[in-house]
């Protein structure tokens, strides 16, 4: 199997940011397929042998490799001539995927909140339990044979209550995870903005310098004539 190219890269990259499959609201893996789909008739690419799954997962392997890149010291340089095209579509589209990861985050978490709510109301769990039981207790009881005893009743109450506390802590845990996940993707989000307008700052610095060399050069021209 041939290595991926750097022109390949550059292709995929181009058609991502065209179509973005990574924000389709009608199915993730179908968009990918469909950017597949127009890969293949890319003269330019040089692949053939593709699916929505294993470019989704170039891709994800292409921003993490550019994340990584940079944390570098040679990227926050900032020198202009190092900002290829392909590194510049791996920042827009890095920082696009990274901003909608966080709003999916927030929106899950937004939905357990909901759930939440409904499962925290005290009532509204034990009115839950109380069902639950009572329809057990009533086919405990549909024979002579088979009436629940005052222990029967217990054990199955003691069930009930342990399934509710499983499930709040189920929730809980949930909440605590997606809160998390938000704070660190927020805080990269920050550092990445911040990052980014260093990066502008020395690239306009950098651009200062070279516009006041140009003319110095041009007045020692003068000069020397």
């Amino acid at each position: 199997m041939r290595w991926w190219s750097d022109q390949d890269d550059l292709v995929l990259l181009t058609q991502v940011n065209n179509d973005r499959p990574f924000l389709s609201k009608t199915g993730v893996m179908k968009a990918w397929d469909e950017v597949a789909g127009k890969l293949a008739q890319v003269t330019d690419f040089g692949r053939t042998d593709l699916d929505g799954k294993k470019l989704a997962n170039k891709f994800a392997n292409l921003l993490a490799k550019h994340k990584d890149f940079q944390a570098t010291s040679k990227y926050q340089s900032g020198i202009e001539e190092d900002r290829t095209p392909k590194i510049v579509l791996l920042d827009e589209l890095l920082e696009l995927h990274e901003d909608s990861q966080t709003q999916k985050a927030k929106k899950q978490k937004s939905q357990l909140d909901e759930k939440s709510k409904k499962q925290d109301t005290a009532h509204h769990i034990r009115e839950k339990a109380k069902q639950r039981l009572g329809s057990r207790l009533r086919d405990n009881e549909s024979t002579p044979s088979d009436a629940a005893t005052p222990q029967k009743r217990n054990y199955v109450s003691d069930i009930h209550e342990k399934e509710i506390k499983l499930d709040e802590e189920k929730l809980a845990f949930k909440k605590l995870k997606l809160e998390k996940d938000s704070i660190e993707r927020e805080k990269e989000r920050e550092e990445r903005a911040k990052d980014r307008e260093e990066r502008l700052d020395r690239e306009l610095e950098q651009k200062r310098s070279m516009d006041m060399m140009h003319i110095m050069q041009i007045l020692l021209e003068k000069i020397n004539r």
